[in-house]
């Protein structure tokens, strides 16, 4: 999103890196005008080889937003586009979702282009704010490297003050959205994941913070979850039953859980999101469901957990507070 400072505020989604798989060729087109005249127009913009396993092409991406911005606008001129959006005498912030890291959410090459137009069009380097909730984010993501190529600045809203504490309240959005007669249905698209290269211990911890998350934000809930893991009691029947001498209940038990882990995995990873690799590994599930169960215990542990070379602590309500650092660096507001 691109907030300038004149009254003539405007927003403008770009679809710049997604996967996508349409069967007419690459382009950009309005979508059709509602019979309201004064309602926003939206620009989609996509090409099926934008990225490559994850991996975006900045030079397609520079293409594909130049080629939404001159429809938008209605011109053949890049610069002519942006110089009819925004003035030399706007501060413009550029809102980047960049807490994912470098592999997710708003990818630098989609910024970049954002920002030569801007340059194009004439306004001063030093107003343009490329920004965030948290200034580590944006340098873990990129977001440093792209400010100093520009000489562009670069701001964590936390950092800056920002009040978490301070909201508001309107049904502004969901009037707009109901008067279009749009309505919320779920989405029958599924989300994949990425696990990137890392250590088990790593793996491990991140799993863990997790765990102690929802421990906090949801503390019956979590006690359940302990509940839903079937390796572990097969596992306490295996011994049970052995040590009592019904050693054929004890197999039965823990072949049970096993199975049952196996079906599970086939069931959901293979027959739901069609990946191969949860049907061939589906009998190393029952290992992988014991070591969820021992994180669930961990979590229990300690109100603290580790993240980003820094450590944070859940204090009552579930409210993060930084260790290492003033808490009002963190979240704006004295705590």
């Amino acid at each position: 999103m691109i907030f300038p400072s004149r009254q003539n505020l405007f927003s403008l989604l770009l679809i710049g890196c997604a996967l996508t798989r349409p069967e007419r060729i690459a382009g950009a087109e309005p979508l059709p005008d509602a019979q309201n005249e004064t309602t926003a127009r939206v620009v989609v913009v996509y090409d099926p080889d934008a990225t490559v396993a994850f991996t975006p092409s900045a030079e397609i991406a520079r293409t594909m937003l130049n080629r939404a911005v001159t429809n938008l606008a209605g011109t053949n001129s890049t610069r002519n586009a942006w110089r009819s959006l925004v003035s030399t005498a706007d501060i413009v912030g550029i809102k980047v979702f960049s807490s994912p890291g470098p592999n997710s959410g708003t990818r630098p090459c989609v910024v970049a282009p954002i920002i030569e137009g801007l340059l194009e069009a004439g306004l001063p380097a030093d107003r343009i704010i490329i920004w965030d909730r948290q200034i580590t984010d944006l340098r873990l993501s990129g977001f440093s490297d792209l400010a100093r190529r520009y000489k562009v600045r670069l701001a964590g809203a936390a950092q800056e003050g920002f009040d978490d504490s301070l909201s508001y309240d309107t049904a502004l959005l969901g009037n707009l959205v109901w008067a279009e007669g749009y309505k919320v249905i779920f989405s029958h698209h599924i989300i994949q994941h990425v696990l990137t290269p890392r250590s088990l211990k790593r793996t491990l911890g991140d799993q863990l913070r997790w765990m102690k998350s929802t421990r906090f934000s949801r503390p019956l809930g979590h006690v359940g979850t302990g509940l839903t893991y079937a390796a572990p009691f097969g596992l306490l029947g295996l011994v049970a039953g052995a040590a009592t001498g019904h050693l054929g209940l004890a197999v039965g038990l823990f072949a049970a859980a096993f199975v049952n882990r196996v079906i599970q995995s086939a069931a959901i990873g293979w027959g739901v999101i069609a990946d191969q690799r949860a049907l061939y590994w589906s009998w190393l599930y029952p290992v992988r469901d014991f070591l969820g169960f021992l994180t669930w215990l961990g979590s229990f542990s300690s109100h603290s957990f580790y993240w980003r070379g820094e450590t944070y602590r859940f204090s009552k309500g579930g409210r993060i507070i930084p260790q290492n650092r003033p808490a009002e660096s963190a979240v704006g507001a004295k705590l």
